[in-house]
C-alpha cells in the first residue's frame, strides 16, 4: 500500500487503509464483541435492578456464580488461562471496578 497525499492536502484511500488496519493491530482480533457482549450484559443487570426483578444481592450471587464457575473451568480445562482471565475479570466487577460499583 502506497503513501498517498493529494495535492489538496487531503489524506488519500491508502491513507486511510493503513490507519485503520494500525488502530485494529492495537487491540486483539476478538475484543470487540467481548465489549459488545460485557456491555449489554451490564446494562441488563442494571434495569433488572431498576425494575426491580431482581435485587442487588440476587445479581451480587449471579455475577459470584459465574466467577465460581469459571475457576473451576480454569483447574480442569484446555483454556485454562481464558478461564481465569474471565474469572478475574468478574471477581472485579463484582469488588466494584466498574460502574456497576454504584449498585455494591
Amino acid at each position: 500500500m502506497r503513501t498517498e497525499r493529494r495535492q489538496d492536502g487531503r489524506i488519500g484511500l491508502n491513507d486511510l487503509a493503513r490507519k485503520k488496519s494500525a488502530h485494529a493491530a492495537e487491540r486483539p482480533e476478538n475484543a470487540t464483541p467481548g465489549h459488545a457482549a460485557l456491555s449489554m450484559c451490564e446494562s441488563l443487570l442494571i434495569a433488572m435492578i431498576d425494575l426491580e426483578v431482581m435485587s442487588e444481592e440476587e445479581i451480587r450471587g449471579l455475577l459470584e456464580d459465574a466467577a465460581a464457575a469459571h475457576h473451576e473451568a480454569s483447574s480442569n480445562s484446555a483454556n485454562s488461562d481464558l478461564h481465569q482471565e474471565v474469572a478475574a475479570l468478574i471477581d472485579h466487577i463484582v469488588a466494584g471496578g466498574n460502574s456497576m460499583r454504584r449498585f455494591w
